[in-house]
């Protein structure tokens, strides 16, 4: 055969296969948005058995709706499937499949999914985390979160977004003042979820009696995280003589102590407080 006609060949054969896979992924879409997972699934099993291969999208596309719907027990099928044909190393179908896992709360099957990704991104460690807040685990979700940064895996805020929604009572107050630290530390703490979050958990908190009950043990952290309370509850006064109290208690101010209250005294009725706080930075050489 000629070399022109085997080129040709080639191509035929490519293109229908992209056309099958696109013919796959339509129809499987297609049942997923009418809330037709069974549906689906015996349409990728029949699909299956004539030859059709599909691909991690296509598993992606069906978890996708099983994770919505809570249907763990068809979620379990499209997992064998999925391990039968050697795709759990895709890393489109264990994403998904942790992510279905996750949101059904099967956190163990989750975590296990996990364990056997060949590669972890800050989405499959986020679905992880998301999960076990989802089942009030608290210990195991910090302890991703530790265990994230220790990786060198990008934060975000829907990172930390689920874990303050853990931090409902006075108990909690000091490891809220540590996520807000981190919060702020990765400038992620201008995000919506993340304030709202934050405002929340410091309400719950009931932070100023905490604080207050907090005289002997008080650090520049517990001054800096009370200031940050009156701040996110709009209580600018509170917080401008909170910073002249905590000078008067021997604590110095650092650069964070001056950037919460600064942010505090842009409006008029602060003006006079902000350059006072203006000329103390520059005196401060900062």
């Amino acid at each position: 055969m000629q070399l022109w006609r085997l080129k040709s060949c080639s191509q035929t054969v490519r293109r229908n296969a992209q056309q099958r896979h696109r013919y796959l992924e339509y129809m499987i879409t297609g049942y997923v948005e009418s809330g037709s997972l069974g549906a689906a699934w015996e349409f990728l099993k029949s699909m299956k058995r004539r030859g059709f291969q599909a691909d991690g999208y296509t598993f992606g596309s069906i978890l996708k709706g099983v994770a919505h719907a809570c249907r763990h027990d068809l979620g379990q099928q499209v997992h064998s499937l999925i391990i039968k044909i050697g795709y759990e190393q895709n890393v489109y179908a264990s994403s998904a499949l942790l992510d279905m896992y996750a949101k059904c709360e099967r956190v163990e099957e989750a975590y296990d999914v996990f364990q056997c990704m060949s590669v972890r991104n800050f989405v499959s460690w986020n679905a992880l985390i998301d999960g076990f807040v989802q089942v009030g685990d608290r210990e195991t979700a910090f302890w991703l979160l530790d265990c994230m940064q220790k990786e060198g895996v990008r934060v975000e805020d829907g990172t930390f977004a689920p874990l303050l929604t853990l931090l409902d009572g006075d108990k909690f107050y000091k490891l809220t003042m540590q996520l807000h630290c981190k919060i702020i530390k990765h400038g992620l703490e201008l995000y919506n979820a993340l304030c709202n979050a934050t405002l929340t958990a410091y309400s719950e908190c009931d932070a100023k009696r905490v604080f207050d009950g907090a005289v002997g043990t008080r650090d520049l952290v517990t001054w800096n995280s009370m200031l940050v309370a009156y701040l996110v509850h709009d209580k600018d006064e509170d917080a401008f003589n909170l910073f002249l109290e905590m000078q008067g208690f021997g604590f110095e101010p650092d650069i964070y102590t001056y950037t919460c209250v600064i942010s505090a005294s842009f409006d008029a009725a602060h003006i006079n407080y902000g350059k006072s706080l203006h000329a103390l930075v520059i005196k401060r050489d900062w």
